[in-house]
């Protein structure tokens, strides 16, 4: 069974990353959190922008569908940039 792993993010340039059911990640796995978190701070910053912004302010009423659709456009470009 593996880890489930917690990435809390705290006042630190990365996050601490804790595990529940082992005691010791591996490198990887660490590594791996903290790659997650800056990719969900993104995703949620998208959203935020789509809706409090271009629905809200703006009235640009677009389906679901086309968001999701921009959303993995912006996140691979921005992978595609920002590898590491």
């Amino acid at each position: 069974m593996s880890a489930i792993f917690l990435c809390i993010e705290k006042e630190q340039p990365l996050p601490i990353c804790k595990t529940l059911g082992k005691r010791d990640a591996s490198l990887a796995r660490q590594q791996e959190c903290r790659r997650h978190v800056p990719q969900n701070n993104l995703r949620k910053a998208i959203d935020d922008y789509f809706f409090d912004v271009l629905r809200d302010e703006k009235g640009v009423d677009l389906p679901v569908e086309i968001l999701d659709d921009l959303e993995l456009k912006i996140m691979e470009l921005a992978r595609a940039r920002f590898a590491a």
